[in-house]
């Protein structure tokens, strides 16, 4: 049964059409009519893909779309029923505005007051704080160049949704998941026909799944990797910007004391030989405090030198974290790659409202210098520390305890061949289903928009294939989680 509804209302359908195109009629109609709440759209997959010439014709996409005048309650009862729709086209009055994505709509109704707040106000509350870059791709653009342009999109917008536009000036919505993944299939149609032409029959399957397999790391490498180089770069970029001032002060600091301190002896000189000094002097010596002003002096100087080296400290934590320089394997001290780390994530262990502080505990052993990807294994620290920051945060939240402390225990420890870098905490821990899909790629227990999946399978891939180690997860419910690294020494050449 159908039932008509206002023309603000949204009219939503998964359209699958070979060519692309959305009739006049059937559009009006779609907007004039909804399905009942308890019925849900199906799925249309899309079509087997044979090469590179396919266009997203072939692709399913949604057609999603509200009036900018539509109340918010519309767009939370839509994503709500539609647990698959990536996102919503808005239009004024008939032309188009933009894409109010469910990560983003997620991120601006991520609370019950923020959810109640928006669902009684138009939709001019949410297209005024989501950004107008959206990406828009014709109908026959081919699905490899589709691709490539939206992974060029910053980093931020990445997984934000395509909008496809059709004929009579319509747009559908294409979801970034069903994009890789016919991606993934023209490859593996590729690889498949080229092992059918040379009679491996028996190694095809293997062949098949290696390629995929190999096919989607490197594309979650790649936005990982886009990530990580923008964070890197502006890291070793204000770390050279700020280096230069603060050596220029903190190399002045030194002079500056120095001179005090002659000027100070020479004031004691003339207290000493001139003991009474002219009426006037006398007066200007009482207003300015002299014995305070040179008492305070000298605590200001030992003050600015403590707060400069303190900038030069994290200066230096900065570099040693990006390691832009140092693409290729070298002799580092693991204990410094991971201090730098725990300096970059210092705001986040700090005691909060929520909260008391992270402690954390350093068990390091006596390590000899780590031939290693010194950039790279710095981004296993950064990713290892902080899911045991999100398990901390998440048992602070669960436990009502007020004794409860949160803490990070780090213990490194070596052999003749190997080193251990061990990442405890003691949050809330993971089930057993959970460990056991915890390095697959886009797989993750986070809320939508805080976290992509790939971080823990990026290092996975780090530490077993760049650096021919081991990484492990132990974990008990309710007690904590353990994550361990171990790496060879020295790398084969």
């Amino acid at each position: 049964m159908l039932y008509p509804i206002s023309q603000q209302n949204l009219a939503l359908w998964r359209s699958h059409h070979d060519d692309g195109a959305i009739a006049a009629s059937d559009h009006h109609k779609a907007r004039d009519i909804i399905s009942l709440p308890s019925k849900k759209p199906q799925r249309v997959e899309p079509k087997p893909l044979l090469s590179s010439e396919n266009t997203l014709a072939t692709l399913p996409t949604y057609d999603a779309v509200l009036d900018i005048n539509s109340l918010g309650q519309e767009a939370i009862d839509l994503f709500e029923q539609n647990p698959n729709l990536p996102g919503i086209v808005i239009r004024d009055r008939g032309h188009l505005l933009g894409v109010l994505s469910r990560q983003k709509f997620a991120t601006l109704t991520a609370n019950s007051h923020n959810k109640t707040k928006y669902s009684y106000r138009s939709l001019h509350l949410f297209h005024e704080q989501i950004p107008d870059n959206f990406l828009i791709l014709p109908l026959n653009i081919s699905i490899e160049k589709a691709l490539k342009m939206a992974l060029e999109r910053p980093v931020e917008g990445g997984f934000e949704p395509i909008l496809v536009q059709g004929q009579l000036n319509s747009y559908r919505i294409l979801n970034m998941q069903d994009l890789v993944l016919a991606h993934t299939q023209i490859q593996a149609q590729t690889q498949q026909a080229l092992q059918s032409a040379q009679g491996e029959i028996a190694s095809k399957t293997q062949q098949f799944q290696k390629t995929v397999q190999e096919l989607q790391q490197a594309q979650q490498q790649l936005i990982q990797s886009e990530k990580m180089s923008a964070l890197g770069k502006m890291v070793a970029g204000i770390a050279h910007e700020i280096n230069n001032p603060i050596g220029f002060i903190y190399g002045n600091i030194q002079h500056a004391d120095a001179y005090t301190q002659d000027l100070i002896y020479l004031l004691e000189l003339y207290q000493k030989h001139y003991p009474q000094p002219d009426p006037e002097i006398a007066d200007a010596l009482e207003d300015v405090e002299l014995d305070f002003l040179v008492e305070d002096l000298v605590k200001i100087l030992k003050s600015m030198k403590m707060g400069a080296d303190r900038v030069r400290a994290i200066v230096h934590s900065m570099r040693t974290f990006s390691r832009l320089d140092e693409a290729h394997k070298k002799a580092v001290d693991i204990h410094e790659g991971i201090d730098s780390t725990l300096l970059i994530l210092q705001s986040r262990l700090k005691a909060t409202p929520q909260r008391f502080r992270i402690n954390i505990l350093k068990n390091y052993g006596e390590l000899c210098p780590i031939e290693c990807y010194a950039g790279q294994l710095n981004q296993v620290f950064m990713n290892a520390m902080s899911n045991a920051i999100d398990a901390l945060e998440e048992a602070c939240e669960q436990n009502n305890n007020c004794d409860y402390q949160p803490q990070i225990t780090i213990t490194t420890t070596t052999d003749e061949a190997h080193v251990t870098i061990s990442i405890a905490d003691n949050g809330v821990g993971m089930s057993e289903e959970v460990k056991n899909r915890l390095f697959d790629p886009f797989f993750t227990t986070k809320a939508i928009g805080k976290g992509t999946g790939l971080g823990l399978s990026i290092s996975y891939s780090i530490v077993v294939e760049k650096h021919h180690g081991q990484l492990e997860c132990t974990s008990t419910p309710g007690q904590g989680t353990t994550f361990t690294i171990r790496i060879p020494c020295r790398l084969d050449a």
